[in-house]
């Protein structure tokens, strides 16, 4: 190699070295780019999360129904089983009526504690179309039922 060749070669290294430099100064300012957008990104998706689970979720209401009428029909039955007994006695009619009054105040009293106590919004089930589990709504006529002593 002739000393002109050896000088063409060296030039071409140093010519070469400044180009190299930017290429690898580009991939780091690349990839801190790349890593801002992600650290950017979970900050993004954490801070959603927790406003989804603080703020949102406790604004959602949630949904509960009783069916009244089914309550009615049971005390209408109970009632109706006394009052048409051949072998009852007034006394046990008058009881009968009693127990129909109180359990008309008992379900006003319970209509208005379920709310409260279920943290939620209760419907009457028979104003609500395809009441069912599929909807998510929770039947709370068992726990009435129990409530006024059906």
């Amino acid at each position: 190699m002739s000393v002109s060749e050896c000088n063409d070669d060296r030039a071409d290294r140093l010519s070469t070295a400044p180009a190299a430099r930017a290429e690898i100064v580009e991939e780091k300012g690349m990839l801190r780019g790349i890593a801002l957008m992600l650290v950017g990104f979970a900050t993004f998706a954490i801070t959603l999360a927790a406003y989804h689970f603080v703020v949102v979720r406790q604004t959602i209401p949630r949904f509960a129904v009783v069916d009244v009428a089914e309550l009615y029909r049971a005390k209408e039955a109970e009632f109706s089983k006394i009052i048409a007994d051949p072998k009852a006695t007034d006394v046990d009619r008058v009881k009968a009526m009693e127990s129909a009054q109180r359990f008309a105040k008992d379900l006003q009293a319970l209509i208005e504690k379920l709310p409260k106590e279920c943290g939620c919004v209760v419907l009457n089930k028979a104003a609500v179309m395809n009441a069912g589990e599929s909807l998510g709504l929770t039947d709370l006529t068992p726990q009435a039922r129990k409530a006024v002593g059906l």
